[in-house]
């Protein structure tokens, strides 16, 4: 009897709470609808979220890694400004400005030398690095040690700036590879020689060299004194070129085209022609020739005369008829 009257009772408690809870929804049925699709956006939105932050994430560190130059850095520090990636990039712009702006204040510097646009932007990339409390840490160490680098440079002999960043690099990464770097900038600056070098080398204003003159040899002289190119030369073996009956080239309009040709030309001739003597026969009038130097050489040959000269008259005369008695 007991448990079928505390069951009735349970059965209605539970038909008072939901009468109860019908009554609720329909006197605030617009609120809860609108609280339930907030939830609902809210929920989509952060999903959006993430997946965009993941998709941003993975091409900022892309693009990083394939910058070179100190704009392409720049470029990608704008476009993931508050991200790791854009503070690295940050950093390696302003880096790159440092380096290339030191260099600048030596050889080329109209004006003053934190006029240097190098460095002027080299300054405003670490002060942003430096007044950013959520880069890593490992950005604001070298951007703090650049920018001591900076003071350091562009200092009118007054190294207190300088000295004063050092300090600070110092007080706050204790365990740096670089603080020994540091320790001995800040003891070097605090010296006097230190602070007149830095007064006389702000009020310098170094120009670059004029670029050099080609030397080609002709770039700047007149014109008697340019020389005229050499002549062209055949090859040495265009006979080989030529047909046998092909006319020399003495008798072809022009004549030569080398003047050394005609010597070496001659030379040639003599030489053939000692050669063509030698396989010729001899003649009468080579005999004629030889014989006259035999006596010109030797007087006694002209006096002695050959037995061929005696033999001859006789030779003739036997071939004369006999006369008649």
């Amino acid at each position: 009897m007991k448990s079928e009257h505390r069951h009735e009772l349970q059965t209605n408690d539970l038909s008072k709470l939901f009468v109860q809870a019908g009554e609720f929804l329909q006197k605030n049925r617009q609120p809860l609808l609108i609280a339930t699709i907030t939830i609902v956006v809210l929920v989509a939105a952060y999903a959006v979220y993430s997946s965009r932050v993941g998709t941003d994430s993975a091409e900022s560190w892309t693009r990083l890694a394939s910058a070179q130059s100190a704009e392409a850095f720049a470029n990608v520090a704008d476009d993931f400004e508050g991200t790791t990636a854009g503070a690295w990039a940050r950093l390696r712009e302003s880096e790159l400005n440092l380096q290339q702006g030191i260099p600048l204040a030596f050889t080329n510097r109209p004006g003053e030398i934190n006029e240097i646009s190098e460095l002027k932007q080299a300054k405003r990339g670490f002060d942003k690095l430096l007044n950013d409390s959520s880069v890593p840490a490992a950005v604001r160490e070298r951007a703090l040690m650049g920018m001591a680098r900076y003071l350091e440079t562009t200092c009118d002999g007054n190294t207190e700036a300088a000295i004063r960043a050092y300090k600070q690099y110092v007080s706050e990464f204790q365990n740096s590879s670089q603080r020994p770097l540091a320790e001995k900038r800040i003891e070097a600056l605090e010296t006097q020689s230190a602070k007149d070098f830095y007064a006389w080398f702000y009020k310098q204003h170094p120009k670059p060299a004029d670029r050099a003159k080609p030397q080609d040899g002709f770039h700047g002289t007149q014109e008697s004194e340019q020389k005229d190119p050499p002549l062209f030369k055949l090859p040495s073996d265009i006979k080989d070129f030529l047909d046998p009956d092909f006319p020399s080239r003495d008798t072809l309009p022009g004549g030569t085209l080398d003047p050394g040709d005609n010597d070496s030309k001659t030379k040639a001739e003599s030489s053939d022609g000692a050669k063509t003597d030698k396989r010729k026969p001899e003649t009468d009038s080579s005999k004629g020739d030889s014989k006259k130097s035999t006596e010109k050489n030797d007087p006694e040959a002209k006096q002695k005369p050959s037995k061929a000269s005696k033999d001859e008259p006789k030779a003739v005369e036997s071939k004369k008829p006999a006369t008649p008695k």
